[in-house]
């Protein structure tokens, strides 16, 4: 417990409990905030807020649950979630040249990554990963030598989003072929906040793709990195052929899988 005031705001108490808690901790808590209230008096801790997160102790965010406390009228409920979507949603949208997106927000992209796209076209590099810093998509690292996209995947971080242009050489139908795959990677258990960052930027990536000359010849959006293979990169570039009708509607309705798995962007 957390006791807190505000300038000229009455005491209130902050119940902090993380999610991960053992329930029995959790149920010890919940039924303990009234009688400490009680035992300081209710009209000196007149308040009571339940944080399960430790972005929610901020100062920020306490101060605007205090205020709405005092003035319900003056508390904004929605979560971040929500403000990040309000926010995106009055952002300039711009209409994507591909046929895997809809809409995007418009996002400046650094000459490092044009020029890591160039040599994915030419050949030079094998894979460039890209980050999003400062509302801008830049060159997070780049490889020349040929490399899998399992090895690839282990250099990317475990919490936060990332895009891959990947040249992608395999053999298909007695032919050599190399083909450029994007992958979004969004590890599951990222931040909010990132996660729709990202989301919202990969449009800018595909279509400055295809403006310097790349074709792309799979869109790729992995959460569990247990799903990125190379036989998962094969099927998506070369998608079987079902002929069976039987087989095409068990293909068409797949049980839920049990984690996120690889989402093909058409």
């Amino acid at each position: 417990f957390i006791f807190k005031s505000g300038d000229d705001a009455p005491w209130s108490v902050l119940s902090y409990v993380p999610q991960n808690c053992k329930p029995k901790l959790r149920m010890l808590y919940a039924a303990s905030v009234e009688t400490v209230r009680k035992a300081l008096g209710t009209h000196e801790v007149p308040h009571t807020i339940h944080c399960t997160e430790k972005d929610a102790l901020l100062w920020t965010s306490l101060e605007a649950e205090i205020k709405g406390k005092i003035d319900p009228s003056a508390y904004d409920a929605r979560t971040d979630k929500e403000k990040m979507r309000d926010k995106l949603d009055k952002e300039e949208v711009a209409i994507c040249a591909t046929k895997s997106y809809v809409h995007g927000v418009k996002t400046l992209i650094s000459d490092a990554a044009t020029e890591a796209m160039r040599g994915l076209g030419d050949g030079s590099i094998s894979a460039a990963i890209m980050t999003v810093e400062s509302d801008k998509i830049d060159l997070g690292g780049s490889i020349a030598d040929p490399i899998t996209v399992e090895e690839l995947v282990d250099k990317l971080p475990k919490d936060e989003p990332r895009f891959v242009l990947l040249r992608y050489p395999h053999q298909h139908e007695e032919q050599e072929i190399t083909s450029t795959v994007f992958i979004y990677m969004c590890p599951e258990g990222c931040k909010v906040k990132l996660r729709m960052v990202y989301s919202t930027t990969k449009a800018s990536v595909i279509t400055h793709a295809s403006e310097v000359g790349l074709e792309l010849a799979a869109k790729l959006e992995y959460g569990d990195f247990a799903d990125v293979t190379t036989k998962a990169l094969y099927d998506a570039v070369h998608p079987p052929l079902v002929e069976d009708s039987a087989e095409a509607d068990r293909l068409i309705k797949p049980k839920h899988p049990p984690h996120m798995g690889v989402k093909v962007m058409f």
